[in-house]
């Protein structure tokens, strides 16, 4: 199987890592929920004050 279709093998052994490493063990709705959440973070105002102890943090 592995020598007659080779491509087709390799696409199935990605497709069994991505799913069981990523889709099964909650890595890709964590990397999904962490993507959403900064990407939520990034448009609200700049008021916070979370933002301005970050801020005098990073310029210390």
């Amino acid at each position: 199987m592995l020598v007659q279709e080779p491509a087709h093998t390799i696409h199935r052994l990605i497709q069994r890592a991505y799913d069981g490493r990523f889709a099964r063990s909650g890595l890709l709705a964590w990397m999904q929920v962490s993507s959403a959440r900064a990407e939520h973070d990034s448009l609200r105002r700049v008021t916070d004050l979370h933002y301005y102890l970050g801020l005098v943090a990073v310029h210390l």
